[in-house]
């Protein structure tokens, strides 16, 4: 969900410019998005005291579907083998990923300053983004949910959202249209691959409940179900 937002910030930052260069939100990503990182800001405070009235939102997902999404993608290669130092050198060891991820979270815990991997950036807790702490009623919460309903859903939040905010009708109808296609270069859902990565979860009971105790304070704070363990274990041959 974060490659199509950044593609829709960037095309709202300069639409001729973006259109101009034959760039679509729906196809940008991280390597060789349109716009720099010049336009990010990384503390909420800062732009608050700039526009006071900017509506805020955020984007959350399923703590369990987030975690498989995130890890399906980052951690198997696909076109390219994979850096040897990508998901801690863990290469496809579920347990081996999730044990060293504690592990730095907690260093990053101790001391803000410890050094912070792509990997704890991608997979920390979502209450640990966008000084939720103390601006967390500042926001309105967007759930994203996988499928084609998720997606229409959240659409139509987006476009929401930006009406209030006042964007032009044409933009909008573009923005519609991209998210609508539903799918970019990192999207897992419906694929063995997500299949194999959710039988890697939830035929260890162990490592789940280590993921759900991770993000413990994700399910609590924006409302997201428990996994259930009964029922979990009734359709997958747990250990």
């Amino acid at each position: 969900m974060s490659t199509i937002r950044d593609g829709i910030f960037c095309y709202l930052h300069n639409p001729v410019e973006f259109v101009a260069n034959n760039r679509r939100i729906s196809t940008e990503n991280f390597v060789n998005r349109f716009c720099s990182s010049g336009t990010d800001r990384e503390k909420c405070s800062s732009i608050t005291e700039q526009s006071p009235k900017r509506i805020k939102f955020a984007v959350v997902r399923d703590p369990i579907d987030r975690f498989l999404s995130g890890y399906a993608d980052k951690c198997y290669p696909k076109r390219l083998p994979l850096p040897p130092e990508r998901c801690f050198g863990c290469e496809q060891n579920i347990n081996c990923f999730v044990e060293t991820l504690l592990s730095k979270l907690r260093s990053i815990i101790r001391d803000p300053h410890a050094t912070n991997y792509m990997e704890t950036s991608h997979f920390a807790p979502q209450t640990w983004s966008c000084n939720f702490k103390e601006h967390l009623y500042d926001y309105t919460i967007i759930k994203y949910e996988s499928g084609p309903q998720g997606i229409r859903d959240i659409a139509t939040q987006f476009d929401n959202i930006f009406s209030l905010a006042g964007v032009p009708d044409y933009y909008r109808s573009e923005i519609q249209k991209e998210m609508l296609i539903g799918k970019t270069i990192h999207t897992t859902s419906g694929t063995d691959l997500r299949r194999h990565v959710e039988n890697l979860l939830y035929s260890n009971r162990t490592l789940l409940r280590m993921i759900t105790q991770l993000y413990y304070f994700d399910f609590i704070v924006f409302g997201f179900k428990f996994p259930n363990f009964t029922e979990i274990s009734a359709n997958f041959n747990t250990s």
